[in-house]
């Protein structure tokens, strides 16, 4: 019985069914972010970014404005939908040094000695300077998911992974061009 039920959801989603939802069809502003970052419009002045991750976001948002299809936004908050990318690596071990998230003030009289100062006897964990190490795991090829609004915690409405896809003249960028212009044909529309 689980079997047929497979079978004929395969067959009914396979023939009518359109290549993208209309969330990214009628969708109007998109953000982009690193599939490997957060939700936050302050990822790109982010250390943890992958330099190939970064200049395939670069790369994404050159073609975006190509299309004029949707009008970038920069705060992913705003976004209808979200493109995330990430280059194809299968593992990163980065490190560093992960700073204080309030100012430092060097001979500050209001902090020296204080237990609120950035010193080491500060009682806020993250007003510390200390070491910092993350890894990254995935799939070699390189991979473009859209989702809808700006919580990439759910499922991708669209993803596709290609080894350098992200590279030259984008070959998953044009596959979700492709996917977006089968599913509605109306002409670009200009943001």
């Amino acid at each position: 019985m689980i079997a047929f039920v497979a079978a004929v959801t395969s067959v009914a989603v396979g023939k009518d069914r359109a290549p993208v939802p209309a969330i990214i069809t009628n969708a109007r502003f998109v953000a982009i972010l690193p599939l490997t970052a957060d939700s936050r419009a302050d990822w790109f002045n982010s250390i943890n970014v992958n330099p190939d991750d970064r200049a395939a976001a670069d790369a994404i948002f050159a073609a975006l404005q190509k299309w004029h299809r949707y009008q970038y936004t920069l705060n992913p908050r705003d976004a209808d939908i979200v493109i995330a990318v990430r280059a194809g690596r299968r593992a990163e071990v980065n490190g560093g040094v992960a700073l204080p998230d309030a100012n430092i003030h060097i001979g500050d009289p209001r902090t020296e000695g204080s237990s609120r100062g950035n010193g080491p006897d500060s009682e806020d964990p993250n007003s510390r300077i200390r070491p910092a190490i993350g890894v990254d795991t995935g799939p070699a090829e390189d991979t473009m998911a859209v989702f809808a609004g700006h919580d990439t915690d759910h499922p991708a409405l669209w993803i596709r992974e290609q080894r350098d896809g992200l590279q030259g003249k984008l070959p998953l960028f044009e596959s979700f061009k492709k996917d977006v212009e089968k599913s509605d044909p109306t002409p670009s529309k200009k943001p």
